[in-house]
């Protein structure tokens, strides 16, 4: 269904979607960009990069995040089809591209406002065999 259209959601939610990555990486990919597992940080600058390298160089999963889509994608599972629209900011970007098509496949109607001064919000979850860590691109 195209964005801005009428549906019959039953439960609506806002906040700043966040295009979630996960991926599987060793230690040495963790030591690489300064990270340490059992974390959550904000990137620096130094790290942005991590992002473009990580969907590069691993085989990496696309969901849709940020608080208020993921308790929509949570609710959306035990809900009749249709039952969720999210609302909220993207960028002008290949992420809200990535961002709209997992949401789709999520099965969550979004609204998003298009900012084509500001990215979208990424954030990576990098999974190794001794803890995860999270990094957001807010």
């Amino acid at each position: 269904m195209p964005e801005n259209s009428v549906h019959n959601g039953a439960l609506v939610g806002f906040c700043n979607p966040l295009l979630d990555v996960v991926a599987r990486v060793d230690a040495g990919f963790l030591q690489k960009h300064g990270l340490k597992t059992h974390d959550a940080t904000l990137a620096t600058v130094d790290q942005t990069p991590l992002f473009k390298e990580l969907v590069k160089t691993h085989e990496a999963k696309f969901l849709p995040g940020g608080s208020g889509q993921n308790t929509l994608r949570g609710a959306q599972l035990l809900l009749p089809a249709d039952s969720t629209v999210f609302i909220g900011a993207v960028g002008q970007d290949s992420n809200a591209d990535k961002l709209r098509e997992a949401a789709q496949k999520a099965g969550l109607h979004t609204d998003y406002m298009v900012s084509p001064d500001k990215p979208t919000g990424t954030c990576v979850l990098l999974i190794t065999d001794s803890g995860n860590s999270m990094v957001a691109d807010l």
